[in-house]
């Protein structure tokens, strides 16, 4: 009985602190070389990358250059379909 114990104190110590390492991490913001915070560009990562999962493209080429192109802000519909799909709201910024 006491190794359960044990181990599930254990168990429960070990999830705390992987929890309170990914919060940490997450609300830490830094800024990148043009002076964006990292969150930021790390939502415009997201939100152009998963818009290759709903759309097509002839190559590897094309997507690539799709989300390059993306993270400069050339698709706005690409973040208002993702605000859409997130119900996040027309004044939400990403």
């Amino acid at each position: 009985m006491k190794k359960i114990i044990i181990i599930v104190l254990l168990a429960a110590l070990l999830t705390g602190a992987y929890v309170y390492n990914r919060n940490k991490n997450v609300s830490t913001e830094t800024s990148d070389t043009n002076g964006t915070p990292s969150s930021e560009r790390r939502n415009m990562d997201v939100v152009c990358n998963d818009a290759l999962s709903y759309m097509s493209f002839p190559d590897h080429e094309s997507a690539e250059q799709f989300v390059i192109d993306c993270k400069d802000g050339k698709h706005p519909e690409v973040v208002e379909h993702y605000k859409e799909q997130m119900n996040l709201g027309e004044g939400a910024a990403i």
